[in-house]
């Protein structure tokens, strides 16, 4: 036969207190406690850092010319003096896309020479012309949009929205969005 020692039973029972009385909520001790509080702190400081940091880039973004003021919407595709070449040479790669580029109105003949694009009626086509990356330049057409359209004058830039619908730089580009830099 076992005998058991009350003094071992005492003993045994003053410890299981202990333990319990270090552990919080959940079975968990305070110093986990503490590296789980440490670890969420750090990681809320970290989003907030990376906010700050893509707030600054865009900032930058925006003071070069590269995006325009105001933000994009989701699934906009914003072409810069890098990119706006692949536009130019394969402009089928985005068809039934939404782009925003940054061009420079060119009236279409001699007596638009005078003509801002605020005089021409809606879905009236409007050609700019972008230069790329190098010595890459090209034009682009775009109905103007029935919203409200700023005084872009000749040789000025703007932002121009416009959903690719057939994949041509000259045709079948709806014109979203024309605003000035």
């Amino acid at each position: 036969m076992t005998r058991y020692d009350d003094d071992d039973d005492d003993l045994d029972d003053m410890l299981a207190r202990r333990r319990r009385k270090r552990r919080g909520p959940g079975g968990v001790s305070q110093v986990g406690w503490l590296l789980i509080g440490v670890a969420v702190v750090a990681g809320i400081g970290w989003a907030a850092y990376t906010r700050v940091q893509e707030w600054r880039t865009d900032r930058q973004q925006v003071k070069a010319g590269r995006v325009p003021p105001g933000g994009v919407p989701d699934g906009v595709i914003v072409m810069d003096h890098d990119t706006v070449n692949d536009f130019g040479d394969w402009p089928e790669r985005y068809k039934g896309k939404t782009v925003e580029i940054k061009a420079t109105y060119v009236p279409l003949g001699h007596r638009f020479l005078d003509t801002s694009v605020r005089t021409l009626l809606p879905n009236d086509l409007a050609r700019f012309g972008v230069a790329g990356r190098g010595d890459a330049q090209f034009t682009f057409s775009v109905s103007v949009p029935k919203a409200d359209v700023p005084e872009v004058r000749p040789r000025e830039d703007a932002w121009v929205r416009f959903v690719c619908e057939s994949g041509d730089r000259h045709q079948g580009n709806r014109g979203l969005q024309i605003r000035r830099p």
